[in-house]
């Protein structure tokens, strides 16, 4: 017990994030396993986002803002962002929600990575 009554109940790691305006969160975000894996001519990701803020588990559906993607020479970043629900909300665990990103380009021989974190969380190949 501690003399100063905090005492420690998780502890894990901590990782850099983007900073995002007021009232809105970053989601986390992995390739949709329903859709063929990824390839050189891929333009189309099939995602799975999930909302990091809490939301009383209820779904991201139309509050998903527009993909942020940086078509880089060595990696296509993608970044996505999710409109907070306003008031107090329960932290009991989001569902993911189906996101269609569209690339500029063919992912080539580029490595594909979530922005939202750094560093970059990369996501293909592994």
């Amino acid at each position: 017990p501690s003399t100063s009554g905090w005492v420690p109940r998780t502890y894990g790691e901590c990782h850099m994030q983007v900073a995002f305006p007021a009232g809105v969160a970053r989601a986390d975000w992995s390739l949709d396993p329903a859709f063929p894996p990824l390839d050189a001519t891929t333009r189309d990701l099939h995602l799975l986002a999930v909302e990091t803020a809490c939301a009383s588990g209820r779904s991201p559906q139309g509050r998903i803002a527009s993909p942020l993607v940086l078509d880089g020479l060595q990696a296509i970043t993608v970044v996505l962002a999710v409109q907070s629900l306003p008031g107090p909300q329960d932290c009991v665990g989001n569902p993911p929600v189906k996101v269609l990103v569209q690339l500029p380009s063919a992912l080539g021989g580029r490595s594909l990575l979530d922005g939202s974190l750094f560093p970059a969380r990369l996501v293909w190949p592994r």
